[in-house]
């Protein structure tokens, strides 16, 4: 779904004309549809040679773009409305002005659209202006938003609309129980060959299982989905081709009620439970709360000991995942704990931050929170790792367009994380991804501090896949999903101040 098909490209035409382009584009664009076309009817997705081919006009490649984003960006802003769509085609131009905004900024991500219109006046020329404009007469057929895709042999998908209806391309006769499937989305907008504009080299994607209903009075469930390694989300699929989307707050209380009413068996509720277990425990006490200061609290101080006797600052550096509640309440715990030690100084991964400003999806509630709570209560020095990133003897601003694909990746980000952090020379603490723990732990930043990390993720299977549970794992054995933030934050400052 993350890929163009050459009925997409039909439309192409009209873009282009749209757009004032030349005959000669126009012409290059309609010869290579007929032949593309002849070749296999028009309903493949494109391959990497063809792709390649009708790039190689840089004008055309352009127009694709366009095309690419404004589909993706268009179904995603209407998946997140959180309605039913009731019609059966998208017509842009009735939504171009929810969507105009967002669409723009992704457009600017892209090295190719920034070079292409830089000679005649870039964003403020009228050829831009003509080019944007061009995408309100695209209409988009397939309102699919997600894909399941089996890692079975026949590859079964099961594509999910905005209408509230899914579909199953393949064999699905076959009854397997906690089969892996792979969730597509339209969330980071990434297209092989076309447009990547973080560099992400791949397509974002997330493991899923499927689990079958075999309740034998069910009237409506089919089947469900659980996703590892993610936000929780259940995915349920309905007998009528209809499904529904339960937040991680509502899962608990659905699934009950349905194994209540016999609409489900006890091995989908089991099954399910063991895939969310956090979901399922009881809700946060202070026991919990003591039990977690009591343990975080000296492996602090006996940091900051050591940090004394080698003679170097203290650097706390917190592991999380983004968007989780677990990580947030360990966070504000530390914070506080090293706030009152006269740690003064937070340095955070940010670039979900941007992401989010330029319309994806991504996961930032907390850690904004976690910023502003440091800032104002806490009057700590927050800096932000990513607005900027060091180049050689320059900063690139995000999307860091001045950083060669070739060379941009976890490394570049982390060279420049180190480099900020080590000029700091004070007791400072350093948030990021749980993904970036090990390679900080073991970079040129032991030179300049005594280094205390803790693995704030709270998933014991995900740390343990990412080597990490070793660096002061803190495990939270009860629920918070049906806390808000601030009565996360009220309710650990209420437990210090008792």
């Amino acid at each position: 779904m993350n890929r163009l098909r050459i009925t997409d490209l039909e439309q192409l035409t009209g873009l282009a004309q749209d757009a004032k382009c030349t005959n000669e584009t126009i012409a290059v664009i309609e010869i290579f549809v007929k032949a593309a076309n002849k070749r296999s009817a028009g309903v493949h997705e494109l391959n990497e040679d063809e792709i390649k081919e009708i790039t190689a006009n840089k004008t055309a490649k352009c127009l694709m773009i366009l095309f690419f984003l404004t589909k993706n960006v268009a179904l995603e802003f209407l998946r997140r409305k959180k309605e039913l769509y009731r019609n059966d085609q998208v017509l842009i131009n009735n939504i171009w002005y929810d969507i105009k905004e967002i669409l723009v900024k992704k457009l600017l991500l892209s090295k190719d659209i920034q070079s292409y219109f830089q000679p005649c006046g870039g964003i403020n020329s009228e050829e831009f202006n003509n080019f944007v404009n061009a995408a309100k007469i695209i209409k988009i057929t397939d309102l699919v938003a997600e894909e399941f895709v089996s890692n079975n042999p026949e590859n079964t998908k099961f594509r999910l609309d905005l209408r509230g209806k899914y579909e199953v391309v393949g064999n699905q006769d076959k009854r397997l129980n906690g089969e892996i499937y792979t969730l597509h989305d339209r969330k980071t907008c990434f297209h092989e060959g076309l447009y990547d504009p973080f560099k992400f080299e791949e397509n974002q994607t997330w493991t899923a299982y499927r689990y079958l209903n075999h309740s034998e009075i069910r009237k409506l469930i089919n089947s469900v989905f659980t996703l590892k390694y993610a936000l929780p989300e259940l995915t349920v699929l309905n007998n009528d081709g209809s499904y529904l989307k339960i937040p991680a707050e509502e899962i608990p209380g659905f699934m009950k009620k349905k194994l209540a009413d016999d609409e489900i068996d006890d091995s989908l509720y089991q099954a399910v439970k063991k895939d969310y277990l956090k979901l399922f425990l009881p809700p946060l006490d202070v026991t919990t709360l003591q039990s977690i200061y009591q343990e975080i609290r000296p492996v602090i101080e006996e940091g900051e000991r050591q940090a004394v006797q080698v003679n170097k600052p203290l650097l706390i550096l917190l592991s999380e995942i983004h968007g989780s509640k677990e990580s947030f309440l360990l966070h504000i715990i530390i914070l506080l704990i090293a706030s009152n030690m006269g740690i003064k100084h937070l340095f955070v991964e940010t670039i979900n931050i941007y992401h989010e400003k330029y319309g994806w999806d991504a996961q930032v509630n907390e850690i904004k929170r976690l910023m502003v709570f440091a800032q104002e209560n806490l009057a700590m020095h927050v800096q932000d790792l990513e607005g900027n990133l060091h180049y050689k003897n320059q900063l690139s601003p995000y999307p860091y367009h001045e950083i060669p694909e070739q060379e941009f990746g976890i490394e570049a980000r982390e060279a420049s994380w180190i480099r900020d952090v080590t000029a700091l020379k004070k007791a400072n603490i350093m948030i990021v991804g749980a993904g970036h723990l090990n390679n900080l732990l073991n970079s040129e930043l032991k030179n300049s501090y005594y280094l205390v990390p803790i693995d704030c993720t709270s998933d014991k299977d995900f740390s343990d896949m990412l080597s990490i549970s070793q660096h002061n794992f803190i495990a939270i054995e009860k629920s918070i999903q049906h806390l808000s933030l601030d009565e996360i934050i009220a309710m650990v400052e209420k437990f210090l101040d008792s």
